[in-house]
């Protein structure tokens, strides 16, 4: 079972330094608003770009609402990154308060 964490542990994991950020969403979204410290690759092109994911830390992965992060991070599961996926996502990010480039 992949591990879900909540958008205050996600800050806490960012501030510690932690962790790396994996937006999954497509380019349009990411240019709409996006985490800081965030990497993006749509969870449709993870297969083919699966050497640009960061590895030298865990990730948590995010995308709007949640179910494609899911997806991603059974994917990266799958090929042995350590992951947690933001529930909520992008969207509870924003709803928190948390910092957003746009």
């Amino acid at each position: 079972k992949t591990d879900e964490i909540d958008v205050a542990e996600l800050k806490r994991r960012i501030a510690s330094g932690e962790t790396n950020v994996l937006d999954v969403r497509r380019a349009e979204e990411w240019q709409a608003g996006h985490l800081k410290t965030a990497t993006n690759i749509a969870h449709t092109r993870l297969a083919s770009r699966l050497a640009e994911v960061p590895k030298n830390k865990p990730l948590a992965i995010h995308c709007l609402g949640g179910g494609r992060s899911a997806y991603a991070a059974a994917f990266l599961e799958r090929h042995g990154f350590k992951v947690a996926n933001v529930a909520g996502g992008f969207g509870a990010w924003e709803k928190a308060g948390g910092d957003v480039v746009r």
